[in-house]
């Protein structure tokens, strides 16, 4: 990788090869760098900055129109969705943003094409944690609320 970091995505592109946006560093802390692993050449090559930094592998996902939808666990103070596309290399922000920067969400591709955002907590320590979801829409580009869960679950130890 052009750097080493951990806690980021991994991500399969639709050439076959893998997306490595984001992570933790040692110094200054997150990064915004992104590295394509070629399966064929077994070899990483970094590609285009993403517009803010990100982490966490559960928050990336391949939509149907095979592009890369990131979202959450940003550290520069911005609440920004991205999309990347494999074939100009390059980052656009979606039409709107999801109402909250969750840390720890779940994100999931759903049969309809549409994607679930939900949980997560604020990325203090100590919460507060969210029952609240949110869905984007990859025709329309855009995020809305939606349902909730009965109550929000306790922040992991490990995240803490």
């Amino acid at each position: 990788m052009s750097i080493g970091r951990g806690y980021f995505a991994l991500v399969y592109l639709p050439s076959g090869d893998l997306l490595a946006p984001g992570g933790v560093i040692p110094v200054p802390g997150y990064t915004n760098r992104v590295d394509v692993f070629s399966v064929a050449g077994r070899s990483f090559s970094e590609t285009t900055a993403m517009p803010n930094s990100h982490r966490n592998k559960s928050q990336a996902v391949l939509l149907g129109n095979g592009k890369i939808l990131l979202a959450g666990e940003q550290y520069d103070g911005v609440a920004k969705s991205h999309l990347f596309t494999e074939s100009t290399h390059s980052w656009s922000e979606t039409v709107n943003q999801p109402v909250l920067d969750r840390f720890a969400a779940a994100m999931a591709l759903l049969p309809s094409g549409k994607v679930l955002y939900a949980g997560g907590y604020n990325g203090a320590g100590n919460g507060p944690t969210y029952n609240s979801a949110e869905l984007f829409d990859p025709a329309t580009s855009t995020w809305v609320s939606t349902g909730s869960t009965r109550q929000a679950a306790p922040i992991p130890k490990t995240i803490r």
